[in-house]
């Protein structure tokens, strides 16, 4: 596995304009990586570094018998080496109107995906309507962010 090096420095992007390409999602719209390992994709989106996506496996455990599935995987696909880690996540803010935590970890190493909500008039239900607004990603060695992005572009859900 290819390790993250700090040089001390805490790399911080922001873009509105990142969205997986299209040799990251497939036709149906999912992730390349999460459809790779027959998983379905919670969330999927790029930053300028790597590809990352938030798998659901639907035979694992948690999600036997259950309606409502829960995101099990985090992937992240390095854009210059291509090399990929995949952890088993743990999850918070599951409940309508929280914000969803996505945490992976492995050795000193925590990878961090954070998705915010907002309320917007949806002409669906002619509502206001609680929608996923930013997704962040952060990457901590031991306990220091080291690597931080925020995009408003990026796949969500396989519903």
């Amino acid at each position: 596995m290819k390790k993250i090096i700090s040089t001390g420095l805490t790399i911080t992007y922001t873009t509105l304009f990142s969205l997986p390409t299209l040799a990251e999602i497939n036709l149906e719209g999912q992730s390349i990586l999460c459809q790779q390992q027959n998983w379905l994709t919670e969330i999927a989106f790029s930053t300028p570094n790597f590809n990352i996506a938030i798998c659901i496996d639907k035979n694992d455990p948690d999600n036997e018998g259950n309606f409502e599935l829960i995101a099990t995987h985090y992937i992240q696909q390095s854009k210059n080496t291509n090399e990929k880690i995949i952890l088993p996540l743990s999850t918070t803010g599951l409940y309508l109107g929280e914000p969803a935590i996505y945490k992976a970890t492995t050795g000193t190493y925590t990878y961090q995906v954070y998705v915010s909500l907002v309320q917007k008039y949806s002409s669906e239900c002619q509502c206001q309507a609680i929608v996923y607004d930013t997704v962040s990603l952060k990457i901590f060695n031991n306990g220091e962010s080291i690597y931080q992005y925020t995009t408003q572009k990026f796949l969500y859900g396989w519903k």
